[in-house]
């Protein structure tokens, strides 16, 4: 995952493919951060974000669930 301006990319890159999703900020908080992307013509997908006091991430896109390791 990466920055670029306001928007945050997540590439994804396999043996046969390489995918790059562009995520859209809705709410930003200090502990919880709520952004969208667009699929088949301009649906809507959520993707959240919950940040705990000691630096842990956990993201939510789709049906899966992400935890940042250090």
């Amino acid at each position: 995952m990466q920055r670029q301006g306001d928007y945050l990319v997540i590439k994804s890159v396999t043996k046969y493919t390489e995918e790059t999703t562009i995520l859209v900020p809705n709410e930003v908080r200090r502990d919880y951060a709520r952004f969208y992307t667009l699929v088949n013509g301009g649906a809507k997908i959520p993707v959240e974000f919950f940040i705990n006091n000691n630096g842990g991430v956990v993201l939510i896109y789709e049906r899966f669930k992400f935890i940042k390791r250090e």
